[in-house]
């Protein structure tokens, strides 16, 4: 058994005692970063089982524990009963970005109760403990240890991750709203309350010398849940740029204008047909925060960043306010979050919103 647990956790570090080996970090003495534990007797072969992670919780930390799951409902392999309810569901997709504003609450609600006693400890795990559990031990480190993305990227991956396996957190999503932690921590860490409220107009989409026109995107946001708006229609305007570049300008119908909460995900597919079956060969996906993304254009043309968390006029649907998005094919994430994206569809991206 640990033999086969082992080959399923290579990449992690894990918690060694007399016991035996169990697949959770402690990157502080009260946080805890672990792969998702299970009721299925079979899985727990190569996974951590429910009840030896229990016993191992309240072995070491008697009754000072709780659990954040950042897992899916679909995921998950155990009920909140399990851990007689000291567990919180923020489920968030699987290889995506947590939403900002969600991101700042977890912390806080783990800073809040770390804070209630110096015995208390946060156990934080998704699927496999790396990614999505990462970023909120990173976002905790940046925001109430005063760290930036790097050293706190660098401390997780120190404890988490063996050596010469690749930085902890990787996926460039889940990096990107890390650093937005970075912009809100130097701006005060102005109140998100508005966040909750805003919603943006998808404008256009800009795609820069795109090889082909056979490919699909899909456009999802995150506001109280993960939502897909397969709905949207597109018109398309091939045209060349003052450069000399070639692009294609996709605008949604004006029939059924896109409004978005603030986290929003494009994914560009591209599919060949074999045998009469679609089979996906390029797939690249980004998400990005638009607020965060208007808030950081802003600051680079001198214009003051909002900090009341009342909604202002500049924070309104109707406002002439605009933002924009750019991002390279590199910088997209491909297939389970690695950078396996398949060919090129276009060799950048702009995306632009009222």
């Amino acid at each position: 058994m640990d033999m086969l647990r082992s080959l399923v956790s290579f990449r992690r570090n894990t918690f060694k005692d007399a016991q035996g080996s169990i697949d959770l970090t402690y990157v502080t003495p009260q946080l805890i970063v672990a792969s998702m534990p299970t009721t299925a007797y079979w899985e727990t072969y190569y996974r951590t089982g429910v009840e030896e992670l229990r016993k191992f919780l309240q072995n070491h930390h008697d009754e000072n524990w709780h659990i954040w799951n950042l897992q899916m409902p679909d995921e998950r392999g155990y009920n909140e009963e399990d851990f007689a309810f000291k567990v919180t569901l923020r489920p968030v997709p699987d290889h995506c970005a947590i939403p900002f504003g969600l991101l700042i609450a977890i912390v806080r609600e783990i800073n809040d109760y770390l804070v209630q006693n110096s015995n208390n400890v946060a156990l934080i795990h998704c699927k496999a403990g790396q990614g999505r559990s990462g970023s909120v031990a990173c976002a905790y480190l940046q925001v109430y240890h005063h760290h930036t993305f790097e050293t706190a990227n660098s401390m997780f991956t120190l404890k988490r991750i063996r050596p010469f396996m690749g930085p902890g957190v990787s996926i460039a999503s889940q990096v990107r709203y890390l650093r937005y932690i970075d912009d809100w921590n130097a701006s005060g860490q102005f109140p998100l309350d508005a966040l909750q409220h805003m919603r943006v107009q998808l404008r256009c989409i800009v795609l820069r010398n795109p090889l082909s026109m056979d490919f699909k995107v899909r456009v999802a946001d995150f506001g109280s849940e993960y939502v897909v708006h397969n709905e949207a229609e597109w018109t398309t305007d091939q045209r060349t740029s003052n450069s000399g570049s070639s692009i294609i300008v996709l605008r949604p119908s004006r029939s059924a204008p896109l409004w978005l909460a603030p986290d929003i995900q494009l994914t560009f597919t591209r599919s060949v047909s074999v045998a009469g079956v679609n089979l996906t060969h390029t797939a690249a996906s980004a998400w990005f925060n638009a607020f965060m993304e208007t808030a950081r254009l802003a600051a680079a043309e001198t214009v003051r960043i909002p900090t009341s968390a009342a909604p202002t006029p500049s924070m309104s649907p109707e406002s002439p306010l605009k933002g924009r998005f750019s991002c390279n094919w590199a910088n997209f994430e491909g297939f389970w979050g690695t950078s396996l994206r398949g060919p090129p569809a276009f060799e950048s991206m702009e995306v632009y919103w009222q």
